[in-house]
């Protein structure tokens, strides 16, 4: 077994380049979707927001520094809760911010930080993201959201209310602006700059100049629309969707830093195995659920890998194309070939079981990697590939589309 900071596995360093995977790729056409929309109503949503949340508080939890927290007191807050019902209400997200599971900034834990992830951590939401509100607090500092990341809570102080009516960018018939890069600069003309991420998308005031409208929010906590100037590579439209777009923005989260739901209990950002899959697939247009479980049920076409035996699976695996997506049961990797040392992929892994001897030991990752899907064998949670439940294989379109090259759809910037 091999390491170095961002590989793990059998092979040599060039498989840390994304042109090594894409020389032997052998589709260069678009690719179709292979996700489906699986649209849910905001009862549907809220039901299952409830769920989650009844489960977290039938267990002990503590806070950041091991200090009990009584569920008891975590439901009353609930109870004070205004829940809105009748006319829809919706809003834009207008700074980075978390999508919390309760309404409080402060972790959940089951065991002391840092053997645990933050339960009261959903997922980090970006500037543009549209919402639904569905509840608020007493004291309106936080409203309960229904957002493509799923339903949670988010500060008031970073939400614009927007009305009766659905808005995103689309709502002011400008073209688009897509961010390519991990991460990006806004510079409003009047205020503070502000950060988004891969796959966010901005109406372009002046596509040339990097002009776009960025969502704000008056002191009333109403939507204002501003002007800023964005930085980094960004696209006029979605990528074109191809192997190449989709294996090289996944290459560009290369070493980022894990975190589960965005951020650790520690407050450092990063990202998950599910949201480096979403990122990188919101940038050629395809929208994702957030979770693992989520993003295989809505698979077009799933491969069930867990029934099949270790030939089969074998099989499966080497009928793939790069930038299928992989899934365990609680685990999503982008699939990029393999190699006469096996099957390779890129994903964010928090850590991994290592056999030593008699004994095993967990060894931390907490980065986005490129690993064999052998990582873990000999343990007793199994290697990668043993552990495998499904894949969701891309596929090219019928319809090859004439003059269009592999890697452009929008005109992009650097």
């Amino acid at each position: 077994m091999i390491g170095t900071d961002h590989w793990i596995g059998n092979g040599e360093p060039a498989l840390l380049d994304p042109e090594y995977w894409l020389h032997r790729a052998v589709h260069t056409g678009w690719l179709k979707n292979p996700f489906q929309a699986r649209p849910h109503s905001v009862a549907q949503a809220v039901a299952e927001y409830r769920r989650e949340v009844g489960a977290l508080l039938n267990r002990p939890l503590l806070g950041q520094f091991a200090e009990r927290i009584s569920p008891l007191e975590l439901a009353r807050s609930l109870d004070r809760t205004e829940w809105l019902n009748g006319v829809p209400i919706y809003g834009l997200i207008v700074n980075r911010t978390d999508l919390k599971m309760l309404p409080r900034a402060a972790p959940l834990l089951t065991a002391a930080w840092p053997r645990d992830l933050d339960r009261n951590q959903q997922s980090g939401l970006e500037p543009g993201d549209s919402c639904q509100l569905f509840a608020s607090n007493a004291d309106c500092s936080w409203y309960g959201v229904i957002t493509r990341r799923g339903a949670g809570w988010v500060a008031a102080r970073d939400l614009a209310v927007a009305g009766a009516t659905p808005v995103d960018h689309h709502t002011t018939q400008l073209p688009a602006l897509i961010t390519l890069d991990p991460e990006h600069t806004l510079k409003p003309f009047h205020g503070l700059p502000r950060s988004a991420g891969m796959g966010c998308s901005f109406p372009a005031v002046d596509p040339f100049r990097r002009v776009v409208l960025i969502p704000s929010r008056t002191r009333s906590g109403e939507l204002r629309w501003r002007e800023a100037v964005i930085d980094g590579r960004v696209c006029a439209g979605h990528l074109a969707p191809t192997v190449p777009n989709l294996i090289r923005q996944a290459f560009k989260y290369l070493g980022r830093r894990y975190a589960w739901g965005d951020r650790n209990p520690g407050g450092r950002t990063g990202l998950d195995c599910s949201r480096l899959v979403q990122n990188v697939l919101q940038t050629l247009g395809w929208t994702v659920p957030r979770n693992s479980r989520e993003q295989l049920a809505a698979g077009r076409r799933v491969l069930p890998l867990g029934e099949s035996g270790p030939e089969e699976r074998g099989a499966l695996l080497d009928g793939l194309m790069p930038g299928s997506l992989l899934y365990t049961d609680s685990h999503a990797l982008i699939y990029l070939g393999r190699t006469p040392n096996g099957w390779y992929a890129i994903h964010a892994c928090y850590s991994y079981l290592e056999k030593h001897g008699d004994r095993e030991k967990r060894r931390a990752v907490k980065r986005v990697i490129v690993s064999d899907l052998e990582l873990g064998l000999g343990s007793s949670g199994g290697s990668l590939w043993q552990r495998l439940t499904g894949a969701v294989p891309v596929v090219g379109k019928e319809e090859q589309h004439e003059a269009v090259s592999s890697d452009r759809r929008g005109d992009c910037q650097r």
